[in-house]
């Protein structure tokens, strides 16, 4: 006899491929009649350790039929259900109908939390789960910015990534996350020197229902500087909460494929490229970890965007300096820095200080 137990609570199932290990009475289950019991040998196991076996939740299914198990369906992959998917559209329609002041979006983000984490196991880019991802987002925070990516490409590069300038002399790209604004510390110099702050900022960023850019003035008092990033606090009264990306928590290591996004030639247009890129090697500056991208992938404008791995979550920092890095042949590679240390040193709640 070759049968799987699988248990989640009180919840037992017992399968197997053949069903003459399930049924009989050396087996786990008899019929009597038209009714579906333990055997003997199995109710005398229960009964001992102390359970009692509710008859009314005692089904056999075979692959002919809709196996549903815990709320899941289990048939050819594990999926949530039609209701599940139904009830989630009607509650959805109904908060981006009257907002989300009048319906719990609470259980909205569980239940779209719930169907990703089932759905994205079997295609990660599952395309139902990010189309709700999406439109949970569009209520005005990103509470999944991947799924935008995935839904709508072209649109989150613009929704995700803004153009910073600095008193209408220094230009770069930047992107939200964690309630600061993140760019490349080279949009804070001139001629290689850093500036005296407090200085005035403008972010442009791309109002997608306007279909229209916008600009807004940003006093930038004191950011934090790391490296070749540049990390800065936020205004309370800009709230950005809808256009921030999730810094991945693991180290770049083993990303042999990364997607750098940014800006190109000041404001024409954003760019990624011809999407993932490839990763050549990985080096040291300054005591941080660094990437060096594959020839012709970045071009001026783009420093201080998003590169983003698999997930669309960030794990570095455009910036240039690839005579630092580089050597030869390699001079006209460019360079991401790790993100890793935005979360893993703190640095915002260290650019947060600026603030204050």
């Amino acid at each position: 006899m070759s049968v799987t137990y699988t248990r989640y609570a009180d919840d037992m199932v017992f399968s197997s491929n053949k069903e003459d290990d399930l049924i009989g009475n050396n087996s786990i289950c008899i019929f009597d009649g038209d009714k579906l019991l333990l055997s003997e040998k199995f109710g005398e196991i229960f009964s001992r350790n102390g359970f009692q076996i509710n008859e009314r939740k005692t089904v056999l299914l075979n692959n002919n039929q809709r196996m549903c198990v815990t709320g899941l369906i289990i048939n050819q992959k594990v999926n949530v259900t039609k209701n599940f998917i139904k009830d989630l559209r009607f509650k959805l329609h109904l908060a981006l109908k009257y907002g989300s002041e009048k319906i719990n979006v609470k259980e909205i983000l569980g239940k779209v939390s719930f169907m990703r984490y089932i759905r994205r196991k079997i295609d990660i880019n599952d395309f139902l789960s990010a189309r709700y991802s999406s439109e949970l987002n569009s209520l005005g925070r990103a509470y999944f910015p991947d799924a935008d990516f995935i839904n709508k490409f072209e649109t989150a590069k613009r929704k995700y990534v803004g153009l910073i300038s600095v008193n209408n002399d220094s230009f770069g790209s930047c992107f939200f996350s964690g309630g600061c604004l993140i760019t490349s510390k080279h949009v804070f110099e001139k001629e290689g020197a850093i500036l005296n702050f407090p200085l005035n900022a403008t972010i442009t960023i791309f109002i997608t229902a306007e279909a229209k850019y916008n600009s807004y003035s940003l006093t930038v008092r004191k950011p934090f500087l790391q490296n070749e990033m540049a990390i800065v606090a936020v205004d309370k009264q800009l709230d950005f909460s809808d256009r921030e990306l999730k810094i991945s928590s693991d180290e770049y290591n083993d990303c042999k494929e990364v997607l750098p996004i940014g800006y190109i030639s000041y404001f024409d247009h954003i760019q990624s490229k011809v999407g993932f890129v490839r990763v050549v090697c990985y080096n040291k500056y300054f005591g941080a970890k660094c990437g060096i991208l594959e020839k012709s992938t970045l071009q001026k404008g783009m420093s201080g965007g998003p590169v983003l791995n698999k997930f669309y979550q960030v794990v570095g920092v455009i910036f240039t300096g690839d005579d630092l890095l580089c050597s030869g042949d390699e001079e006209s590679l460019t360079s991401i820095e790790s993100a890793y240390s935005l979360i893993n040193q703190g640095m915002f709640e260290q650019a947060k200080k600026g603030l204050s």
